[in-house]
């Protein structure tokens, strides 16, 4: 009894935890849709602001939108709890001009911990 208790908690705490995630990528969606890079920089981590520039980011989310169009819909493949308190998502995301693979990272603060666009399995 006390097994099945505790992968019930489990079981909600993992589903809460990624629905409020879900959250973070629909407002990361509106906002690429929107060209707003400087948001979506926003909800970068510190980490993640020390790895590229901001100019860098811009650059990359500007190019992908050009390339790709805006986001029409999305289906989340999987995800992975990590142990540094962040969930790693695989969304297969359908743009206007093609279809990509956004792996997204985000810590329990909401802050983007990793941002990678795959097409056909390749980082681009």
């Amino acid at each position: 009894m006390k097994k099945l208790f505790l992968i019930l908690i489990i079981l909600i705490n993992t589903n809460v935890f990624s629905q409020s995630q879900n959250v973070d990528f629909d407002n990361f969606i509106l906002n690429f849709n929107s060209s707003k890079f400087e948001t979506i920089y926003q909800t970068f981590s510190p980490a993640m602001k020390k790895v590229r520039t901001k100019e860098y980011y811009s650059s990359f989310l500007t190019k992908i939108k050009k390339d790709y169009g805006t986001i029409i819909n999305y289906n989340l493949l999987d995800f992975k709890i990590n142990t540094q308190n962040t969930i790693r998502y695989n969304y297969d995301t359908t743009f206007e001009n093609g279809n990509l693979t956004i792996r997204i990272t985000i810590n329990n603060h909401h802050k983007i911990t990793g941002l990678y666009f795959l097409k056909n399995n390749v980082f681009l």
